[in-house]
């Protein structure tokens, strides 16, 4: 029912509704001047009202039927009512008169409007003794037939000889409302032929529709709904598939190996599954070089009446060829592959990480093999080998297949000068190649340590290390700095586990610079060791004062020992030790030039130039004979004195 059209009597019941009534129809009567002393009253035991106005859809059976908007008026017990629709005055479908007067309860009327567009509306009006109680319009438009659309969808527009297309649809109001229910009917014509019935189907809630079929040639297919008074009928669109002849594509090649340079013919012939010749079809010819994705068309022509192909082709490298079928609407796709191997020309180089290095230290040999057009060539064994330097026989050292890029890479650890290269055999794809010759220069491993470098005049330094790898003919060198340029003053050859020493002893003192150094020879490049530079000093006790005037306790630094620096280079003094046993102390930084001397007094005192304090409370030296004793940092004794 259409709400706008309702009217309630909200929350009255009975004779309290009544009672409203008789109210609103006396208002009426005082306000329109009527005189109501010359009215008729009807038996009934209320004023006469309106209980409710609505209406509701009546559809044909046929699409050409006509709708009705059945009114549906339900009016208050013991009165007669007058009705009008659209200003015509009517009566109930059942009835001559809207009556009541026999009724104990309201009661409920029904009149038959005809809907004749979509956008009529009926105005329905209800008086009681020409007092008019209720006026209401009733949308009667919305019983009026609804246009449809009509969809055709397929699973296939081509399907091979024996399978099944799927026809779909869905049946909808031009307002987008699925029609749900409805039977729908599918029709097919086949090629050459005339519409007929495929099939019923019922739409779904949401007006999906949907018939499985097997054509056994091309057909095209249409729904077609019968419609109803409340739908309209519709037929949908055409829609075709072609149904194809399976085919098959055999394929052959004059040659599947060549080398460069040299012609092959590709031939092919078209039949259909079951063996018939299919002549006059385009038959596509393709290549790709092996590995690659993509293909392309080298050319494309007609197979003969019997149903043959053929092309010639000139490849560089590697190829797939393919004949290709491409599906029409009387036969359908098929293709066939084959292969052609084209030996290509090979280039291979060579490269190093580092042109010298240790013995024992790694380096690397790469390269990048590739065909004559530098294209890359992956996957192939590469093979590197070696040779001493002098030598003339190659050693296979080990392999490794080329990446996608043509390189291969190599680790190495030479112990001596070695030349490389790289060389990839013959295969049905690739000629043999083989890299020019890399060099890596060796130098032998080498370490030195030292015991002290510094110390007193007729202390020895001991140089030593180790070298790898060692022989028998190895030389090392012991090398001084005199006036600027170096000086070889031992040699000595390696011991059996490559260890070798040196022993210096300065004969004065001084600072001497030595080095180590190793020639080169046939094996190995030279090496050298860094500087040591060796520093023998010497310091001498020359006196002790040890009567200081007066009272020795109160003239603590009237006794002191003179030191004297004797050699030719410059001694810091810190961290020498004064030795007056049983006392012993350290002396602080003080720088003593050549030839310069100091005296170390007893007591304490700001040092200054030629003057040290020890800081002793008491005399240290004793008057009646003693010993002092003079160490340099190391805990060697420079000097003694005894007086």
């Amino acid at each position: 029912m259409c709400d706008d059209a309702r009217l309630k009597a909200v929350g009255w019941i009975g004779h309290w509704r009544r009672l409203l009534s008789v109210a609103v129809i006396s208002a009426l009567l005082v306000g329109s001047g009527a005189a109501s002393a010359g009215a008729t009253e009807e038996p009934g035991d209320g004023p006469p009202v309106v209980v409710d106005v609505g209406n509701e859809c009546v559809y044909a059976p046929t699409p050409a039927g006509q709708n009705t908007n059945r009114l549906r008026i339900v009016l208050g017990a013991g009165h007669v009512y007058d009705v009008s629709v659209d200003g015509a005055p009517v009566q109930p479908n059942d009835g001559d008169a809207f009556d009541t007067t026999a009724a104990d309860a309201d009661t409920a009327f029904f009149h038959d409007v005809p809907v004749v567009s979509a956008s009529q509306p009926n105005t329905v009006v209800i008086s009681h003794e020409a007092t008019q109680l209720h006026e209401s319009t009733v949308r009667s438009g919305d019983c009026y037939q609804q246009a449809t659309t009509l969809t055709i969808t397929k699973s296939s527009g081509q399907i091979e000889s024996g399978e099944s297309v799927v026809i779909g649809g869905v049946l909808r109001t031009t307002e987008n409302t699925p029609v749900a229910g409805a039977t729908v009917k599918l029709e097919r014509r086949l090629s050459g032929g005339s519409w007929s019935s495929a099939g019923t189907t019922t739409s779904s809630g949401t007006g999906q529709i949907s018939l499985a079929n097997t054509p056994a040639r091309a057909a095209d297919y249409r729904w077609v709904y019968a419609g109803t008074g409340r739908f309209a009928s519709k037929t949908s669109t055409v829609t075709s598939v072609a149904v194809q002849q399976p085919t098959t594509l055999a394929i052959t090649s004059s040659a599947s190996k060549i080398k460069r340079g040299e012609s092959i013919t590709v031939s092919g012939e078209l039949r259909t599954s079951s063996g018939a010749v299919v002549k006059n079809e385009p038959v596509v010819f393709q290549r790709r070089f092996v590995g690659a994705s993509s293909w392309t068309t080298a050319g494309s022509v007609d197979t003969n009446s019997s149903g043959k192909v053929s092309f010639t082709a000139k490849p560089t490298r590697d190829t797939q060829y393919r004949l290709q079928h491409r599906p029409t609407s009387a036969y359908g796709a098929s293709e066939a592959t084959t292969t052609v191997r084209v030996q290509q020309p090979t280039a291979l180089t060579i490269s190093r990480s580092t042109s010298t290095l240790t013995a024992g230290k790694l380096a690397t040999i790469s390269g990048r093999l590739r065909t004559g057009d530098g294209s890359n060539v992956k996957d192939r064994s590469v093979t590197l080998q070696r040779r001493f330097v002098g030598s003339s026989s190659w050693t296979t050292v080990t392999s490794t297949k080329s990446s996608s890029t043509g390189r291969v890479s190599f680790t190495v650890k030479p112990t001596r000068h070695t030349e490389y290269r790289l060389r990839h055999s013959s295969t049905t794809s690739f000629g043999a190649s083989t890299s020019a010759i890399t060099k890596l220069s060796v130098r032998p491993a080498f370490t030195l340590s030292n015991s002290r470098l510094a110390g007193l005049l007729g202390r020895t330094t001991t140089l030593k290390g180790s070298v790898s790898p060692s022989y028998s003919t190895q030389k090392i060198q012991l090398q001084q700095l005199v006036s600027g340029s170096w000086r070889t003053v031992q040699t000595k050859k390696p011991t059996s586990s490559g260890t070798y020493s040196f022993s210096v002893k300065p004969s004065s003192t001084g600072s001497r610079s030595y080095r180590v150094r190793i020639p080169a020879t046939s094996r190995h490049l030279s090496v050298t060791s860094s500087t040591k530079k060796i520093v023998r000093y010497s310091a001498k006790i020359t006196s002790i004062l040890y009567d200081a005037p007066g009272d020795d306790r109160y003239n603590l630094n009237g006794e002191y020992m003179v030191v004297k620096n004797t050699g030719s280079v410059t001694i810091n003094l810190k961290d020498w030790v004064v030795d007056a046993t049983p006392q012993r102390r350290a002396l602080p930084s003080y720088t003593l030039k050549p030839g310069a001397s100091v005296r170390i007094h007893t007591g304490s005192g700001k040092q200054s130039s030629g003057r040290i304090y020890l800081g002793y409370k008491a005399p240290i030296w004793n008057n009646d004979g003693d010993t002092g004793r003079l160490y340099d940092p190391y805990g060697s004794r420079a000097s003694t004195y005894t007086y």
